[in-house]
């Protein structure tokens, strides 16, 4: 199983368009855990993709957490 760890703030765009871009092209998108500054609700967008914001700061129990949450096991 595949899980994306994207930043909203991309150079050219934002995570948001960048998923909605890949859609366009008819991409499949794994589930996606948005990194984020941006403290809104909205800040990841309603991507079906989306499975989890993490805001930053966020330190690396946060992250394993994520990973824990989404990934299976081995």
């Amino acid at each position: 199983m595949a899980l994306v760890l994207l930043d909203h703030e991309l150079p050219d765009m934002t995570a948001p368009e960048l998923l909605e871009a890949l859609r366009s092209r008819n991409r499949a998108i794994p589930p996606v855990v948005l990194m984020t500054a941006l403290q809104h609700p909205k800040a990841g967008g309603t991507s079906p993709e989306l499975v989890e914001v993490l805001q930053k700061p966020f330190d690396l129990s946060d992250l394993a957490g994520v990973l824990n949450r989404h990934l299976p096991r081995r």
